[in-house]
C-alpha cells in the first residue's frame, strides 16, 4: 500500500527569489560535493550492511535524549550514544539495528522494573546547508509503544502516538511528513514508553528512515572524509543576507531581495536590526513598527519642504517636538494637548495675537494720519527674538532702547507668569544679554523688556538639553 504523504505548512516560509544577477550563493562543488545529497540514510545500526549488526557498541549517530529515572542507575548519560542491542524473542526484525541506552535495558532478566510512565527517548541529528522542504519516510519496530514523534521538539504532522498494544514484531509504517527547515542543525525524536504492566520489561527501538530533498542540501556524514564537514559559508537562501554582482535586470528593473509578498528581516552580524513588512511599514531597531514612511530624495543638496514624510501616524498625546539647526529632533516639556486642544497656554497666544492686530491697527490708522511723533514713540524701544532658539547651553536677547529716563531690565518667565530672573539694562542704544540654559528645564519660556516700568514687548524661547 502506497504511504500517503501529509505536507506541513510553515508559517512565513520562504519562497525563491528570482534574482537574473550572479548570486554567491550555494554552489556545493569542489572535494566535498560528495558530502551533500538529497536522500540520507538514517536508520539505526552502525552503517548499511552486516556490519551494521555488531552489538554492544554505541550506534555513531543515534543518542539517548531523554530517559526516566528507573533506567538512569548505571547507565551512559542523557547525549550519549545508544547501543545496538541484540533483539529479544518476538522483537521482529527489520535491516537496521535495535538500539538502547545500553545492554542490561534490552534484555530481559537484567532490565529494570519498568512501569507505564517509565519512557526513553531516542534522537538522530541531521544538519541543511539551505533551507528547504525535507521528507521523513520512517518504518519503525518497537518494544512497548511509541508516544509522540517529534522534529525539533515540535510534533510532527501525520505521525500520532501509537496505540498501546501495537508494538514488538508490529511493523509501523509512519505516514511520509513533508515539513519546510531553515539551514542548521535539526534533531529527531522518537519517544518509547513502557506498557502497563510493572515487569523487567526491555527497552529497545528499530529504524528504517530516510529524509529526502528536492536538491542535495543535506549532509550525509557517513561518508569517508565528510566527518568533519562544514556547509560552505557562503551558502545561501532566501534567509540568507545576499551578495551580488553585478545586476540583476528583471522586467527593466534592477532588483535586490525577495520577490515573494513576505516581510523583509534587516539583520547583521546574525542580529535583528530592523523590518520591512509586506504592508510597507519600516522598522529599524524594531520588528513590530506601527506606521509607515517615507523617504523621499529630491537630490543633492535637498529640494523640496522636506526629505522625510510620515504618514498614517495614530493619533495620541505627548510632548511638541523642535527640531533644532542641524536637524536634530528635541522633546520639549509642552504639551501637546495645550496647543492643539486649547488650554490656558492657547488661551494667551489667542490674547496676545488680538493685542498685536490691535497695535498694528492703530500704528496703520497713526501713519495714514502723518503722526510720525506718535509713531516713533510706538518703535522707539524694541526687544528681538533670542538667538539661537531653540537652544540648550546658551542663547542671546538683543534689544535696542531709544526712550528711558528711569532703568530698562530682561526678565524671563515661566508660562504660568512667574519670573524666574532679571537681568538689568542701564544704557541706551542696542545691546544684548546672555541667558544660560544650565538652571531651566527642557520647555518654553516668556522674556519680556521692560522700560521706564512698562512693558516694551514679550517673546517666546525654548531651551533643549
Amino acid at each position: 500500500m502506497k504511504k500517503k504523504q501529509i505536507v506541513a505548512m510553515a508559517t512565513g516560509f520562504f519562497k525563491k527569489a528570482l534574482l537574473t544577477g550572479t548570486i554567491i550563493a550555494a554552489a556545493f562543488t569542489g572535494s566535498f560535493a560528495q558530502c551533500l545529497t538529497n536522500n540520507l540514510d538514517i536508520r539505526t545500526g552502525l552503517s548499511p550492511g552486516p556490519t551494521m549488526m555488531i552489538q554492544g557498541v554505541p550506534d555513531p549517530f543515534w543518542i539517548v535524549t531523554a530517559k526516566s529515572a528507573i533506567f538512569a542507575p548505571s547507565s551512559p548519560p542523557i547525549g550519549a550514544n545508544a547501543e545496538t542491542v541484540p533483539p529479544l524473542i518476538g522483537w521482529g526484525s527489520l535491516t537496521a539495528a535495535w538500539i538502547c541506552d545500553n545492554q542490561n535495558h534490552a534484555t530481559l532478566t537484567n532490565g529494570a522494573y519498568a512501569d507505564s510512565p517509565d519512557h526513553m527517548t531516542f534522537g538522530r541529528h541531521f544538519t541543511l546547508c539551505e533551507d528547504g522542504e525535507v521528507s521523513f519516510d520512517l518504518t519503525i519496530l518497537v518494544d512497548n509503544y511509541i508516544k509522540k514523534i517529534t522534529v525539533d521538539g515540535v510534533v510532527v504532522p501525520g505521525a500520532p502516538s501509537q496505540l498501546y498494544g501495537n508494538q514488538s514484531a508490529t511493523i509501523w509504517n509512519v505516514p511520509v511528513f513533508t515539513i519546510p527547515l531553515t539551514s542548521g542543525t535539526h534533531l529527531l525524536e522518537i519517544e518509547v514508553w513502557e506498557n502497563n504492566d510493572e515487569w523487567r520489561n526491555p527497552i529497545g527501538l528499530s529504524v528504517e528512515g530516510v529524509l529526502t530533498s528536492s536538491s542535495s542540501i543535506l549532509v550525509d556524514y557517513s561518508k569517508a572524509g565528510c566527518e568533519n564537514y562544514e556547509c560552505p559559508p557562503t551558502a545561501c537562501s532566501n534567509k540568507c543576507y545576499w551578495k551580488v554582482e553585478g545586476n540583476n535586470i528583471l522586467n527593466g528593473h534592477n532588483i535586490f531581495g525577495t520577490l515573494s509578498n513576505d516581510d523583509i528581516d534587516i539583520h547583521s552580524n546574525n542580529t535583528p536590526r530592523g523590518i520591512i513588512t509586506k504592508n510597507g511599514e519600516f522598522g529599524w531597531g524594531t520588528t513590530s513598527p506601527t506606521a509607515l514612511m517615507h523617504i523621499n530624495c529630491y537630490g543633492i543638496p535637498v529640494q523640496g519642504p522636506s526629505n522625510i514624510r510620515f504618514e498614517n501616524l495614530p493619533p495620541g498625546a505627548g510632548n511638541i517636538l523642535v527640531v533644532d539647526a542641524n536637524g536634530y529632533v528635541y522633546r520639549t516639556e509642552t504639551d501637546v494637548a495645550s496647543i492643539i486642544g486649547g488650554g490656558e497656554n492657547t488661551m494667551s497666544m489667542k490674547e496676545e495675537i488680538r493685542e498685536l492686530k490691535t497695535q498694528l491697527a492703530e500704528l496703520r490708522q497713526t501713519l495714514a494720519a502723518g503722526g510720525v511723533d506718535k509713531y516713533n514713540t510706538l518703535v522707539q524701544n524694541e526687544l528681538y527674538q533670542n538667538s539661537p532658539n531653540p537652544f540648550g547651553k546658551e542663547t542671546s536677547i538683543g534689544y535696542s532702547i531709544v526712550n528711558m529716563q528711569q532703568g530698562a531690565f530682561i526678565a524671563v518667565y515661566d508660562l504660568n507668569g512667574k519670573e524666574l530672573f532679571r537681568q538689568a539694562v542701564t544704557e541706551k542704544g542696542k545691546g544684548s544679554v546672555t541667558v544660560s540654559g544650565d538652571k531651566l528645564v527642557p520647555g518654553m519660556y516668556l522674556y519680556s523688556l521692560i522700560v521706564d516700568g512698562k512693558e516694551t514687548a514679550t517673546k517666546r524661547m525654548v531651551v533643549t538639553k
